[in-house]
């Protein structure tokens, strides 16, 4: 009974955890939509944006905090209880290691191809912006990722504060480089569009940062191994593919819609992004937060 009581005030006081970040989290988000929309408005500038921030968003979402975590959460754990930390550890520094070159790899064939295509291609404004951008912001999957995988294993060791407070990272450093930044150093729509992609880079890579240096100051950094055969590697990848699978119809769907709305006049990718931010904003609040 006793056992049963604490396992239930665990669970309450890490649903409150988590509950209070996301909540947090989405206010910020609110906030850094309406200085988005008051600085740029529905315009060509916050479509090229939203597209070439969406992309590297939606992969994250099906490689990083979809898929990836569904599968290494519950192999991580099994390997733990089974065989131990010192065996877990080698298994997760298997899976960063074989992110690490995969994504290092996608990383180099998106920036040849983008790039071709702005050498090759005579492109409309708004799509040479858009990829400009894309240039800019693609790798932030690369840190994503590699969060999500951090996030994983924090959850498993039962710290859940700092991957619940991270998304307020990325926020609170957006809303900075709206007031303060972008108004610095970006004197047209153009520059400051730019600035505040790389702006979103440093915040991927902040995130990142802040849940790698919480594991390695709890003992459990990643060493860089290239032992691509583990069978929890293995494992981890063939949990993946159903995951893949069901993350991917929804993500498809809105880079169909992010698509079409680049030829329909600007202003369109902007105004389904605010849609869509104003629907997420009580989904978080209440849906996801509970």
């Amino acid at each position: 009974m006793k056992k049963q009581a604490h396992i239930k005030k665990n669970l309450i006081k890490t649903a409150g955890i988590i509950s209070f970040c996301t909540i947090l989290s989405r206010l910020t988000g609110l906030a850094r939509d309406i200085a988005s929309a008051r600085l740029f408005g529905v315009s060509q500038f916050w479509d090229a944006f939203v597209y070439a921030f969406m992309i590297p968003n939606l992969l994250r979402r099906i490689v990083g905090e979809g898929a990836l975590s569904s599968a290494f959460i519950p192999v991580y754990t099994e390997i733990l209880n089974k065989e131990g930390e010192q065996a877990a550890k080698r298994a997760a520094s298997s899976v960063f290691s074989f992110l690490v070159v995969l994504l290092g790899v996608l990383l180099i064939l998106v920036h040849l191809a983008v790039k071709g295509c702005l050498i090759f291609f005579a492109l409309p404004a708004k799509i040479a912006l858009a990829f400009n951008l894309l240039l800019i912001i693609f790798p932030y999957i690369f840190f994503l990722s590699l969060f999500a995988l951090c996030m994983g294993m924090l959850h498993c060791h039962k710290h859940f504060f700092v991957p619940a407070i991270t998304p307020l990272l990325l926020n609170l450093i957006w809303l900075v480089s709206i007031v303060f930044v972008c108004a610095k150093w970006g004197e047209s729509l153009h520059e400051k569009v730019t600035v505040l992609a790389w702006c979103l880079l440093f915040a991927g890579a902040a995130q990142f940062a802040m849940n790698f240096m919480t594991l390695k100051l709890k003992g459990l950094s990643f060493v860089f191994i290239l032992d691509f055969f583990n069978p929890a590697l293995k494992k981890i990848l063939l949990l993946m593919v159903p995951a893949l699978l069901g993350f991917s119809i929804t993500q498809i769907n809105v880079f169909v819609d992010l698509n079409l709305a680049m030829f329909l006049g600007d202003g369109a990718n902007s105004a389904l992004w605010y849609g869509n931010r104003l629907m997420q904003f009580p989904l978080g609040v209440f849906g996801i937060a509970m």
